[in-house]
């Protein structure tokens, strides 16, 4: 197998590069309005926002940066039909990346909004 022996692009990488797109996409419309419904429920209670939770509220559409970055794989990987396996690592790659960043920001910034959450939950 030569890295640089021209294949046919994997329809599933195609699909793949499409479902993040589409799904960054939705986070970036849903997440902002999410973050503003724990800034009324914290409000309302009089809670202290912790660091993490200040950050992730004074940033609701950062999002739109995983939007960015899944856009621009996405038009990479659409633009190579034929690809050197090479190439195709880098793409799977990047894909991979794209996919464990945008979770790993998702489920830090579910756990700086939820611990408040359960802070309270432990003082009642």
């Amino acid at each position: 197998m030569n890295d640089e022996e021209v294949i046919e692009r994997p329809r599933g990488l195609l699909i793949t590069a499409v479902i993040v797109t589409v799904t960054t996409i939705w986070l970036a419309l849903r997440f902002p309005r999410a973050i503003q419904s724990f800034e009324e429920i914290f409000k309302g209670f009089g809670t202290e926002l912790s660091a993490p939770a200040r950050f992730v509220i004074s940033w609701p559409h950062a999002w739109w940066i995983f939007v960015l970055a899944s856009l621009g794989i996405l038009a990479w990987i659409s633009a190579h039909s034929h690809v050197t396996r090479a190439l195709l690592r880098k793409m799977r790659t990047s894909l991979i990346v794209l996919i464990s960043v945008t979770a790993l920001c998702f489920a830090l910034s579910g756990f700086a909004l939820y611990q408040i959450i359960f802070k309270l939950g432990s003082a009642v």
